[in-house]
């Protein structure tokens, strides 16, 4: 292969979220894919509804390239001729912003949004042909002159001025805004403004949200705040299979793919390979990406790059797992290192032999919740008191026979 052509792969590999002409690589599933278009789509598209939605998932299963895909589909170009326009009178104005925990800035991002959103190629021309969209301009510049400049330039605008402007925009207009929020992180200051929201959800307006979040912050934010999680439809984003793990790489290489190996420059049985060592897409991605660097200085793709590859990548993600860790759950991994198989007893009693004063209790709760949720221990044996855990992967307990 040319040098250039090893680019080209590279680049697509990269393992970060698609967009731009990226995107031509996405492949489509059915969940969240298609549930999303009848559940979301139509209904903003064709019915002239709204929705709210929250896609759910995991580190890596891809919330934020499926964010840029459907964006990428409501964000409908402004028609260019009296003829069109009078065909297309619902443009949605698409605004996606990532979360952010300072309550001052997430506003101020969502009114730059619609501001952004509304002033894409063409609007010059629309609004003077459509009086909703002539209407929504005058709201925006008013917003505008009195807020965002003051916020800009002098950062003396208070949280309320910001709800009040995103409130006066939605409460005032019949075009359909698409609320994308990337990223939804609950914290203590999402409490100054869960009512607000709330009361956006409960408005007669044409705001659709939808928001990306993992499935920790879900169950957090349900329990906090019930009343507005329960105006919002779950989509999850599920794992990969092998076989979808398969689409995924050859979508990535088309153009390069030969009568024999749809597949080429890689093998299916080294695809089979990297999926079983890292079934969550953006790990296999890197994988990938590595042995397409190792391979870009011998001109070929070999079977040594991919083992080298998953080798380095299993190494930087036990380290990563386990220095996210504080000490306590490190010496509890440990602890079931040395003993094998252990039930919450055991544990307490080596961790009282190597110096920790911890109670049986709490050694219980870490066990069952963060490390069994983080998939860094498996129960096993009877359930309830008797249960007793293990390390999930085996591939730690080397790297922790050193801590």
């Amino acid at each position: 292969m040319k040098d250039t052509d090893f680019y080209e792969l590279i680049r697509r590999f990269e393992p970060v979220p698609l967009d731009g002409d990226m995107l031509r690589f996405y492949v489509k599933r059915y969940e969240p894919d298609e549930l999303f278009e009848k559940l979301v789509f139509e209904k903003v598209m064709k019915n002239k509804g709204t929705a709210r939605v929250m896609i759910v998932g995991s580190y890596g299963l891809g919330k934020t390239t499926f964010l840029n895909y459907w964006r990428t589909r409501f964000d409908v170009p402004y028609p260019r001729s009296p003829l069109e326009a009078s065909a297309k009178k619902d443009i949605p104005i698409v605004i996606k912003v990532t979360f952010d925990e300072d309550p001052k800035k997430f506003l101020h991002s969502l009114l730059k949004g619609i501001e952004k959103g509304f002033k894409k190629p063409g609007w010059i021309y629309y609004v003077g042909l459509n009086q909703e969209y002539e209407k929504l301009f005058k709201y925006i510049t008013q917003v505008v002159e009195n807020v965002l400049t003051r916020y800009e330039r002098l950062g003396r605008v208070d949280l309320d001025t910001l709800k009040s402007a995103i409130s006066f925009i939605l409460e005032n207009t019949n075009v359909p805004l698409v609320f994308m929020i990337d990223g939804f992180n609950l914290s203590e200051s999402f409490e100054s403004l869960a009512f607000w929201f709330d009361n956006l959800l409960q408005g007669q307006n044409r705001a659709t949200f939808v928001i990306t979040l993992t499935s920790e912050t879900l169950q957090t934010f349900r329990m906090r705040y019930p009343f507005i999680v329960s105006k919002f439809v779950e989509i999850r984003i599920p794992g990969y299979t092998a076989e979808e793990m398969k689409k995924v790489f050859m979508k990535r290489l088309e153009d390069f793919s030969t009568e024999d190996n749809p597949y080429y420059p890689f093998k299916e049985e080294w695809i089979e390979l990297i999926w079983s060592h890292f079934p969550i897409l953006r790990d296999a991605i890197k994988v990938a990406q590595r042995a397409l660097t190792y391979a870009a200085k011998e001109g070929k793709l070999r079977e040594k790059h991919i083992e080298l590859a998953i080798r380095e990548a299993e190494r930087a993600v036990e380290t990563t797992v386990l220095f996210e860790l504080d000490e306590l759950d490190r010496m509890i991994l440990k602890a079931l290192t040395e003993l094998g198989e252990a039930g919450p007893s055991d544990v307490t009693r080596w961790l009282k032999s190597q110096g920790y004063d911890v109670a049986k209790s709490t050694v219980h709760y870490r066990l069952k919740e963060p490390l069994s949720k983080k998939g860094l221990v498996e129960k096993v044996g009877k359930s309830g008191r008797r249960g007793k855990y293990r390390i999930a992967d085996r591939r730690l307990i080397e790297l922790l026979r050193y801590l």
